[in-house]
């Protein structure tokens, strides 16, 4: 684990629309991978999530990479 958080694929987590960078709204979304390798350009207080946009029945809506807040994830994790 390297002290990263992480987060199992398949998760579904609800951001804030704080919580993620341009987004501007609430996000539905199911983790793929989180990329830490990028996350060091944040200071890891930002992390790269892929995953599924999800309606609010969890039917997906299209993959997505979006930068998430670390504290807003370490509760799903």
């Amino acid at each position: 684990m390297n002290g990263q958080l992480e987060v199992p694929a398949g998760t579904v987590v609800t951001l804030r629309k704080g919580d993620w960078r341009c987004g501007g709204r609430p996000l539905s979304l199911r983790v793929e991978q989180l990329r830490h390798d990028l996350s060091r350009y944040y200071d890891n207080h930002w992390v790269w999530v892929i995953g599924q946009s999800l309606d609010r029945h969890g039917a997906p809506l299209g993959r997505v990479e979006v930068l998430v807040r670390v504290a807003a994830l370490a509760k799903a994790a």
